[in-house]
């Protein structure tokens, strides 16, 4: 959600909060993965392990050594990485689709 909201406003979709609560777009995680291929299944299933890692590292990093709490902390800063890479890949592949629908 973050980064769909930084990309409204550099792009100027939105300019007020008011604007921002209101934008319905196909921006969203989901919408960019299903734009790379994958079925809704698969889209549904990659969200729920990501879900999954990530608050298995929370419990790592609220109960464990502050070695596993590191260690933890770096996988999902990674898993962010691997998220944001999916995001622009799957926006650029977006944007293509548009601009050949609106050429043909």
């Amino acid at each position: 959600m973050t980064f769909t909201t930084i990309m409204r406003v550099k792009e100027r979709k939105i300019k007020t909060v008011a604007e921002w609560l209101k934008f319905a777009g196909k921006d969203h995680f989901h919408h960019y993965l299903v734009s790379l291929d994958l079925s809704v299944l698969t889209v549904v299933f990659f969200i729920s392990v990501i879900n999954l890692l990530l608050g298995i590292n929370a419990l790592l990093i609220a109960n464990g050594r502050m070695y596993n709490a590191i260690l933890s902390l770096l996988q999902s800063a990674l898993i962010f990485v691997i998220i944001t890479i999916l995001l622009v890949r799957g926006r650029s592949k977006e944007i293509l689709q548009t601009e050949r629908r609106q050429e043909g």
